[in-house]
């Protein structure tokens, strides 16, 4: 499913996207096309007004594996015209248990998670002394160390909806402003970059991917 439209973080205009994957049947349900043609608007809008897009991304951890996501035409459109935005670009992981499909949804500048998640690849991966395990899991400082979570949201707790609140709002504000202080063309370049090497990372630790 995805949902959006103009919001106000602490009186700044910014327009928000919400993707959000369903478990069905031990498979992910990607949203249908309109969900996308619905970003790509958003987007647009956000740069015609010059305002920052903040992408909430929550797509649970699949029971099942190994999983076969086949990303249909306007799901690549809506990632290339992210990666394009002349306006910052924030994705932000609000699940606590994580598929890593979330981070085929982050063609952003900067990726943000909760001190407490933890992100499941369901697929084949190689670990230390290239021994193969079946599912791998991923705490937060090992996504931070890939260099595949660029923050931390620190919140004491994370079933306290006001204290998320503040912590996210406190970690979008501060990541909005440093980008807004880099040229356009910089920041499509390094979300590129960024992009390229988040998806590398992961498909080298994918066995048959």
């Amino acid at each position: 499913m995805v949902l959006g439209g103009l919001a106000r973080l602490n009186g700044q205009k910014v327009v928000v996207i919400g993707y959000w994957g369903d478990i069905s049947e031990g498979s992910i349900k990607t949203p249908k096309s309109e969900g996308y043609r619905k970003s790509i608007r958003l987007m647009n809008l956000a740069e015609d007004f010059g305002k920052p897009v903040v992408v909430f991304i929550d797509i649970p951890e699949i029971q099942s594996a190994p999983l076969s996501q086949q990303q249909d035409e306007y799901l690549v459109h809506a990632l290339e015209s992210m990666i394009n935005l002349k306006v910052p670009v924030i994705s932000a992981v609000t699940g606590i248990y994580n598929s890593s499909l979330i981070f085929d949804m982050c063609a952003s500048d900067r990726v943000l998670m909760l001190e407490q998640a933890i992100c499941i690849i369901p697929f084949p991966c190689v670990v230390s002394d290239n021994d193969p395990v079946d599912v791998l899991s991923l705490d937060i400082h090992d996504l931070h160390k890939l260099n595949l979570v660029d923050g931390v949201v620190e919140c004491s707790s994370d079933s306290d909806s006001k204290s998320l609140g503040n912590a996210w709002r406190k970690a979008l504000l501060n990541d909005t402003s440093t980008l807004s202080q880099i040229s356009s063309e910089t920041r499509i370049e390094q979300r590129f970059n960024k992009v390229q090497t988040r998806l590398s990372i992961i498909k080298s630790m994918k066995l048959g991917y």
